[in-house]
């Protein structure tokens, strides 16, 4: 089923509706004191404290001012036209998708700079740092997990997308020890199933691709995604990064 891109305005498209699925108990109505303009999105968001900077993006942790809610805050720069079509094309896929273990998208806000996604705030650490502090792990523990992906990867591939970028670090692990939650997140290099890639497009993390990617034209399907959770498979079982094996 291919999946129909949404036309998301150039100004803020819905923001924290009174009645929206992501309000919540209300606790703090009110930003920070001391927080500078520049740290509040559109208004309603106010970014607080760093998670990640990749390449192409920055993630911080903030909160809804009208519910307090914790939210993630990727922004993406828009330094060109193709910057901006690339944040908004993740915008649409988020948009189709709903399910518990994805992170929704809560609202798009634009400015003079950046492409600011606001996403639900997955609770936990990702699957990599998991490794890295407790090492490989119980063959039943690392199957539950993959049950859980294979459920996640099941609905978007249902739903006409792929993700592309499967890895430790795009997979969020929450809960007590032996009862695990997963929730999958960064679907900035997701494409939709069916488009055809041309050779080297939009490469995510080289050790987790399947080869005929960098080799090949293909048309994206749900394969590429299956290729990269039997890397994540093998992580979590040996504890090691496919790279770190010769």
């Amino acid at each position: 089923m291919g999946l129909k891109h949404q036309q998301i305005p150039a100004s803020v498209s819905a923001i924290c509706q009174a009645d929206d699925p992501f309000s919540c108990r209300s606790w703090d109505r009110t930003r920070t004191p001391d927080a500078s303009p520049d740290e509040i999105i559109g208004g309603r968001f106010e970014r607080l404290s760093s998670i990640a900077r990749g390449g192409a993006a920055t993630m911080h942790q903030g909160k809804c001012l009208r519910t307090g809610k914790l939210v993630a805050i990727k922004s993406i720069p828009q330094e060109s036209r193709e910057d901006r079509k690339a944040a908004l094309s993740e915008a649409a896929f988020l948009r189709s998708l709903d399910h518990d273990q994805i992170n929704r998208l809560i609202a798009v806000v634009e400015d003079e700079f950046c492409v600011h996604l606001i996403l639900e705030y997955a609770q936990g650490t990702d699957l990599m740092e998991t490794l890295l502090m407790t090492g490989p792990m119980e063959e039943q523990q690392a199957a539950e997990i993959i049950r859980q992906l294979l459920e996640v990867l099941a609905y978007c591939h249902s739903h006409g997308v792929v993700h592309r970028d499967l890895k430790p670090e795009n997979i969020m692990v929450s809960g007590v020890s032996g009862e695990k939650e997963i929730t999958l997140v960064d679907f900035g290099l997701a494409r939709e199933a069916g488009k055809e890639l041309e050779e080297g497009e939009d490469e995510g993390t080289p050790v987790y691709l399947a080869p005929e990617v960098r080799s090949q034209t293909l048309i994206c399907d749900g394969s590429l995604d299956m290729f990269s959770l039997g890397v994540v498979l093998f992580a979590m079982l040996s504890g090691q990064s496919a790279k770190d094996v010769q």
